[in-house]
C-alpha cells in the first residue's frame, strides 16, 4: 500500500515548483473520477509513479517520475509500456520541456523509443497556482502527431480537463 508521503516525497524532488501542484491542490484533484495515480514497487518499496487523465479516448500523462536512486534501471519505460499496454485504444499525450538542453532531449528521446512524437507546435502549460508561472512546453502525442487543425481541440481538451480553464 503506497502511502502518500512517499508519492509525495518523489513528486516533489522530481519537478520544480511551477511544473506541479501544492500539497492541497494534489489531494484536492485525487478526488477527481478521471484523474489516476499508478505507483510502481520493487523490492525496496515505491519505486515511482504516472499520473494521468482519462479525457475519453484520449489518455494525458500528467506526471511520470522513478525515485532518485532508482533512475537508469528501465523502470520509466516499462511503466510507459504498461500503461500503454493497458490502454490501447487511447490516444497518448504528454508534455515536456522544449529540447534545449541534455536533459531535457534526452527525455524525449525517452518518449520517443516508445513510439511518441514530438508535435511542433508551441504550446504553454497553464499555472498550477498562486505564484507558480506557466511554462513554456512541447506536446508529445502516440501513436501519431496531433493532425494540421486539430491543436486548438486538443490543447482546450487538455486545459478543461487537467487544468480545468477554458
Amino acid at each position: 500500500m503506497m502511502s502518500f508521503d512517499d508519492f509525495w516525497t518523489i513528486y516533489e524532488e522530481a519537478f520544480p515548483p511551477d511544473e506541479r501542484r501544492d500539497i492541497e491542490a494534489q489531494l484536492k484533484i485525487m478526488e477527481r473520477e478521471e484523474y489516476y495515480l499508478k505507483t510502481f514497487y520493487g523490492e525496496n518499496g515505491l519505486v515511482g509513479f504516472i499520473t494521468y487523465w482519462d479525457l475519453g479516448k484520449i489518455l494525458f500523462i500528467e506526471h511520470l517520475a522513478i525515485e532518485k536512486s532508482q533512475r537508469g534501471g528501465g523502470y520509466g519505460g516499462k511503466m510507459m509500456k504498461e500503461l500503454m499496454e493497458s490502454f490501447k485504444e487511447y490516444y497518448f499525450l504528454l508534455e515536456v520541456e522544449p529540447p534545449t538542453d541534455e536533459i531535457s532531449k534526452k527525455r524525449i528521446k525517452f518518449y520517443e523509443k516508445l513510439g511518441f512524437q514530438l508535435n511542433a507546435f508551441d504550446y504553454l502549460q497553464p499555472s498550477y497556482g498562486n505564484g507558480k508561472d506557466p511554462v513554456e512546453m512541447k506536446l508529445m502525442s502516440y501513436p501519431k502527431l496531433i493532425g494540421l487543425g486539430e491543436e486548438k481541440e486538443v490543447v482546450e481538451k487538455i486545459y478543461l480537463g487537467v487544468y480545468q480553464i477554458s
